[in-house]
């Protein structure tokens, strides 16, 4: 044991813990108000002390540790009478960072002389104190503070152990650990391993030493962190690996293969300890064989390259390949052995282990995609926002119908000035009709010399008063709707930026995971022999935490299938004219509402008569098309059924039925879809398309029939309004000219195979939307009418809802009504694998059509006034009956040259011709008189009635009538 200078890790944690120390004084000075004798502060004072004196016991400082504790047990001692401190033990409990700070300091200048220390010990033996230092206890703390200790071995190699335990390794976090240290820790640890790692990748290939001292600090710092926060696992391998980096620095000969491989190793280990800790394993359970021996293997490295250099490496141990793991992924853990009962037990009990890992729940709220608030929390929030958003979209529906109603009453006021204008036009010529046909009373004065006003007069002046009130109360409502129009704009745009940001707080860069997509490159490499190297695009990329989880899997997934079925050999590849070494890239791109993830890889593409050869072995029966696009389209589908596999041999990357099934259902469940994109020898490429989280998205809100429905603006182009001349039929498919491109053409009752939709025709419809399907592929879509565009606040549907293809949700209108919300993209997907075609839907569509036309009854309603036309309507619809409404003789007339109704209901008096009047002409007319006339009317003499059944009327109602009494007449006659 000897006596020597602070080391640098002595230096860095003591320049750690004066920089805590100085946060806590900031943090006191700061808060005027702040009481540090509360039992809460000084439970969390004593908490504190106890983890600096644990940091400082760690790197041999047992002096400051003694001095930290007996602070610590001083506040224990107060808390249990935290009533009775007196303003003494106030004073010193404010001050004790100020002791410390000054003496660290001192420490960290090699300045720990008699004079130093001498000001925190007194303090420690103040009287105040409920258990000072006695005078022994004084002298023994003098003495440990002035020697800093540092452990020099004799023999400086042996200073690392020789063999690694499981104790070194694990990830044990302490009951008393510190949330903040460690979410801090969490928040920086992703982002150091993908460091790591890319500086050991750029030693092993060039030999750089600047990226071997970057490896090494970033492993120095790593080491502290994890020191400071109590993971004792991560300070150990963090701390050997640092000791390895330090011998390699020291020689300049060339890498071993087996040492580039150690190295590669040590930077997947430490993001497998990344993902455990992520994952929530609190008692680090799942780093286990392989790991452990990879840290043997850097001890044994250690001290062989100190005794003989780097040709030692190519003698290490093995590790046995049947134990790599990739974590959260079960196909791996089974290995190549003639027991396949066994190892299928082993792999259920593995998984069921794992599926435990994940539902851990400890301190996963406190890092989870660097969120600071709980996840409940977050969900609640976003939540709220949305219907924040849907309130206001209701507001804007009610200002706008509002306005129009305004606009309503101020024509119906012009119509109602001018109808004043005339009657007093009236009242003037009638008035000097009048005194011309009359001699005046009055003798003096002529007529024309004073004007005589009547009761007509006074109430022709008191309209024009109330004409001209009304205009000015218009007017102000106009403007308060103008003021309205706008606050509710400032609230849409106030409600967008919360909803921004609140999106925000879940976003991670898809960089997160790179060194996660290495390792897994890396050892898919191993486990088949090829040479890969990963590239990862568009890491910046910014993705909710909890999609980028979800597709963590599937991602692994697809890229070890890159490797092991797309990338050759080395051989065949140089044979093919390609380098030794294959690529797999990994792309993460956002296009407008969506986003767009790529797994590519340059191999030999899918092996197109294995994959046929394996469906017809499974009994699976191919298209009976004989065209090559559906054949193509088939093969690429077939390789997501469940249990499809083109392997005959189980390995420990395929063969075993769970693969891209897995995928495809993970894809789905988060309203996505996956593609598939291969190229003969060139390579293949896999696409995942997801819609991006929002509260709210533009979207557009479509008639279709009687069907009210939202369309999702994602894929949609362009929203074009065109003639029928603009649409060609190619065989039995519409088509469009669209920027020089013929696109197939679809109406969307026919994607959504809408119900009651029986008696529309596709080329009524003038709006089409261009939709892109794949990149540079595109159709279009048919609509009957635009309503309106909007934000819209989409709902997920329920668990017990069931699924249908195209529907993400739904959204509420500003009405108050509901309408589904449709993904077109998935719609044209889903139906294109059904094979329908545009021309043979319209022909079914027409031929139901007027078979409906032909069972469902069309009722006539007649009557000049709105409010009966529209009851009366609503009466009849109600019936099950189509309804076609006119407000005189003339009107109905039209209707009966269009369509020939199976009863009429009219009203007897009636502008430009009456009910009598058009009964008259039903019966005269060979093709209407045998129609049922039911004539509704307020006048009931009996020469009315007889009128009514002179002219035809088959039965006659007075107004107000009874709904029981009509329905009655309505079938009587109907039936008759």
């Amino acid at each position: 044991m000897a006596t020597s200078a602070l080391t640098p890790d002595q230096q860095e944690l003591l320049a750690m813990l004066a920089g805590e120390l100085q946060a806590l004084l900031d943090i006191s000075l700061s808060q005027v108000e702040y009481n540090s004798c509360t039992v809460e502060n000084l439970q969390d004072t004593a908490e504190s002390l106890d983890n600096f004196a644990n940091a400082a016991e760690l790197i041999g400082l047992n002096g400051l540790a003694s001095a930290w504790r007996c602070l610590r047990d001083n506040l224990l001692v107060l808390i249990q009478d935290a009533a009775q401190i007196n303003p003494e033990q106030v004073v010193l409990v404010d001050s004790w960072v100020i002791y410390f700070l000054d003496f660290l300091q001192h420490l960290s200048a090699n300045n720990d002389t008699d004079e130093q220390i001498t000001p925190l010990i007194n303090f420690l033996a103040e009287p105040a104190w409920p258990v000072p230092l006695g005078a022994t206890q004084k002298s023994e703390l003098a003495n440990a503070l002035l020697s800093a200790e540092v452990l020099v071995e004799e023999d400086d190699s042996n200073r690392l152990p020789k063999v690694a335990t499981q104790d070194m390794l694990s990830l044990a976090l302490s009951d008393d650990l510190n949330p903040d240290l460690f979410e801090g820790l969490m928040i920086e640890l992703p982002a150091q391993v993908v460091q790591f790692t890319d500086q050991l990748n750029q030693f092993t290939q060039t030999r750089n030493q600047q990226s071997l001292a970057s490896a090494q600090r970033i492993a120095h710092t790593l080491k502290g962190a994890a020191n400071v926060v109590g993971i004792s696992g991560l300070a150990n391998f963090m701390h050997f690996s640092e000791d390895l980096l330090e011998e390699i620095a020291k020689h300049d000969e060339p890498l071993t293969p087996a040492l580039k491989n150690l190295l590669l190793d040590m930077s997947d280990t430490l993001a497998a300890m990344l993902d455990s800790l992520t994952a929530g394993d609190v008692h680090g359970d799942s780093i286990g064989a392989l790991e452990l021996g990879i840290m043997q293997q850097v001890l044994d490295a250690y001290h062989n390259i100190r005794a003989h250099g780097f040709e030692s490496i190519n003698s290490l141990p093995v590790i046995d390949q049947s134990q790599i793991q990739i974590l959260n992924q079960p196909d791996l853990n089974i290995s190549d052995s003639p027991d396949d009962t066994a190892l299928a037990n082993k792999f259920n009990t593995e998984l069921q282990q794992n599926s435990d890992i994940q539902n851990s729940q400890n301190l996963q709220e406190a890092i989870a995609a660097h969120l600071r608030i709980k996840e409940e929390t977050a969900q609640d929030l976003l939540r709220l926002a949305g219907e924040s958003a849907i309130s206001t979209n209701r507001l804007q529906t009610q200002v706008t119908d509002v306005k129009q109603q305004v606009q309503h009453i101020s024509a119906l006021h012009n119509k109602l000035t001018q109808l004043t204008e005339e009657f007093g036009h009236l009242i003037e010529v009638r008035e000097l009709f009048n005194s011309r046909s009359k001699n005046s009373s009055d003798e003096d004065l002529d007529p024309l010399e004073l004007d005589k006003y009547n009761e007509l007069h006074s109430f022709f002046h008191q309209l024009q008063e109330f004409a001209i009130d009304t205009r000015d109360a218009i007017y102000q409502t106009q403007g308060q709707l103008r003021a309205l129009e706008d606050l509710t704009f400032e609230q849409q745009v106030t409600n967008r930026s919360s909803q921004n940001h609140l999106l925000e707080m879940r976003m991670i860069p898809a960089s997160n995971f790179e060194a996660r997509f290495q390792r897994c490159v890396r050892q898919a490499c191993r486990l088949t022999g090829k040479q890969a190297r990963f590239q990862l695009r568009g890491g910046e990329t910014m993705i909710d935490s909890r999609i980028l989880h979800e597709l963590v899997d599937p991602l692994m997934h697809l890229l070890r299938n890159a490797v092991d079925h797309g990338i050759e050999s080395a051989s065949e590849r140089i044979l093919a004219g390609k380098s030794a070494e294959g690529l797999v890239e990994l792309q993460f791109t956002v296009q407008g509402q969506s986003i767009v993830i790529r797994v590519l890889d340059d191999g030999a593409g899918l092996q197109r008569e294995r994959i046929a050869q394996k469906a017809r072995e499974l009994a699976i029966t191919p298209p009976a098309d004989s065209n090559p696009e559906v054949a193509e389209l088939w093969l690429k589908q077939i390789i997501f059924a469940a249990g499809f596999s083109t392997r005959d041999q189980v390995s420990q990357t395929s063969g075993r039925g769970i693969g891209l099934d897995m995928v495809a259902d993970r894809v789905n469940e988060l309203k996505g879809r996956i593609t598939v994109d291969s190229r003969p020898q060139q390579g293949c490429e896999f696409s995942i398309r997801l819609p991006m989280p929002m509260i709210t998205e533009q979207g557009l809100l479509v008639a279709s029939g009687k069907h009210s429905l939202a369309i999702s603006a994602r894929g949609v182009e362009q929203l074009l309004f065109l003639e029928e001349s603009a649409l060609t039929n190619d065989g039995e498919q519409l088509r469009y000219r669209f920027n020089q491109q013929d696109i197939d053409v679809f109406h969307l009752a026919q994607l959504a195979q809408l119900p009651d939709v029986l008696a529309i025709n596709a080329i009524d419809a003038h709006a089409l939307l261009v939709v892109e399907t794949m990149p540079g592929q595109r159709v279009g879509i048919l609509v009957d009418r635009v309503l309106a565009s909007r934000e819209m606040v989409v709902k997920p549907l329920t668990p017990f809802t069931p699924q249908i293809a195209g529907i993400i949700g739904a959204t509420i209108l500003g009405d108050g009504a509901v309408a589904p919300v449709l993904d077109v993209q998935h719609l044209i997907m889903d139906m294109l694998q059904r094979g329908v075609s545009t021309l043979g839907w319209m022909a079914d569509t027409l031929r139901l059509s007027q078979q409906a036309a032909a069972s469902k009854p069309m009722a006539l309603i007649v009557d000049d006034s709105l409010s009966t036309r529209r009851s009366l309507a609503q009466f009849v619809g109600d019936m099950g009956m189509e309804v076609r409404t006119a407000k005189d003789g003339f009107e109905a007339i039209e209707i009966l040259q269009e369509q020939t109704p199976h009863i009429m209901l009219v009203d007897m008096e009636m502008p430009r011709m009456n009910g009598l009047e058009l009964t008259a002409h039903v019966r005269a007319n060979e093709s209407t008189k045998h129609i049922p006339v039911i004539m509704i009317t307020s006048r009931n003499t009996e020469k009315h009635r007889s009128l009514a059944s002179a002219a035809g009327v088959d039965t006659y109602l007075n107004k107000p009538f009874s709904e029981e009494e009509l329905l009655h007449h309505i079938q009587e006659n109907m039936h008759a």
